[in-house]
């Protein structure tokens, strides 16, 4: 089945070419900004944003990532062919475990797919992933609930993957042997938010310079202890000694003690959906199931 699904996106492909259709008449892959993508306007903001942070959720629990795109259409493409171009695009679940999923809807086709990553391949087989199509999603779709059908459709694809014996979010990362424990961008906020709180404190008890030193020292510390990399420890360090000594130099009314003043509360949130989600690497075979309502 999965291969007879790459042979359908090959041939697509052929056909159009045959057919005097360019890749400029394909359509496009829309950039990953969020795990829930609505380019129909189907979905409420509330809607949206419900399954975002139930998504989000479940991959801060297990590891896998499930993304959900609505398009009106996939013409002149078969939703097969146009599925695997996404999920090639995106890359959703883990490098090296590919546990991810691709919900697509194409709207006015009135079609939808499940692509299923490699590894999710043995939870999510393409009976299980018609099952779905066919007696979860597709029956709220006809009523019209197209909220509805995805959340069940999600709540069923989670269930079946929560079975399935995958590495945990932490076991995913590479370990202190094979390189740092924790990404870059990870360190870097757990750094930043550490200088913060303690470049504070230290800076009114060591003042400007001793202060920096301290906090510099312990950061890097920390960071020696989590990537276990002696380098990403000094460059921690160095960075955070100018961190705090830059904002420390700036007057006391750079630090409060939530944080530092960012003008209205805009920085960074832990969940945040605007550009902040991104697929992990993963892999996909062709596997899971199509359907229409």
């Amino acid at each position: 089945m999965r291969s007879a699904v790459r042979l359908i996106a090959a041939l697509g492909l052929l056909l159009l070419s045959a057919t005097g259709l360019a890749a400029d008449d394909l359509v496009a892959v829309p950039p990953l900004k969020a795990r829930v993508t609505d380019l129909t306007g189907t979905l409420s903001r509330e809607q949206a944003a419900a399954l975002e942070t139930d998504l989000a959720q479940f991959e801060r629990s297990r590891g896998s990532q499930i993304a959900i795109l609505l398009v009106p259409t996939t013409t002149p493409e078969a939703i097969e062919a146009y599925s695997i171009r996404v999920a090639e695009a995106w890359k959703i679940g883990r490098k090296g475990i590919d546990d991810g999923i691709l919900v697509l809807v194409a709207k006015n086709d009135r079609k939808l797919r499940i692509e299923v990553g490699r590894g999710l391949e043995g939870a999510v087989p393409d009976a299980v992933a018609k099952r779905i199509v066919a007696e979860v999603i597709g029956p709220r779709f006809k009523e019209g609930d197209f909220h509805g059908g995805l959340k069940a459709g999600v709540a069923k694809l989670q269930a079946v993957i929560g079975g399935e014996d995958l590495p945990s979010p932490k076991s995913a990362s590479p370990t202190r042997s094979g390189g740092a424990a924790m990404d870059t961008e990870t360190l870097l906020i757990v750094s930043l938010v550490i200088a913060t709180m303690l470049g504070s404190v230290m800076g009114r008890l060591l003042g400007r310079l001793g202060g920096s030193t301290v906090t510099s020292g312990v950061v890097g510390g920390l960071a020696w202890l989590v990537t276990g990399s002696a380098l990403a420890a000094l460059v921690g360090a160095i960075l955070v000694f100018i961190f705090v000594l830059a904002f420390a130099s700036s007057g006391r009314g750079g630090w409060s003690s939530g944080g530092w003043n960012g003008g209205g509360g805009g920085g960074w949130s832990g969940g945040s959906s605007d550009g902040g989600f991104s697929g992990g690497g993963g892999d996909f075979g062709g596997g899971g199931a199509s359907g229409d309502w």
